[in-house]
């Protein structure tokens, strides 16, 4: 594979006993680089950063925002 395009939407009150809820889906697209690199040591591991803010979690007005941190590490085999 060498691209990927997808697309998504959000919906409000879908299940009908939790109006506040909302579900959604991303948008994303990637493309591979065509410059050829090496790597000559983990070629297979990658370890990926990600934060993440929630300005409402639970959607409670008593809980503060919620700044997160995740480290995912994924080994391709």
């Amino acid at each position: 594979m060498s691209q990927y395009y997808g697309a998504g939407v959000t919906g409000f009150g879908l299940i009908g006993s939790r109006a506040l809820d909302s579900m959604g889906l991303g948008v994303g697209l990637s493309k591979l680089n065509q410059n050829l690199f090496r790597r000559d040591l983990f070629a297979a591991t990658f370890l990926q950063p990600t934060v993440t803010y929630i300005p409402t979690p639970g959607l409670s007005p008593t809980l503060a925002d919620a700044p997160t941190t995740t480290l995912r590490l994924t080994v391709l085999f």
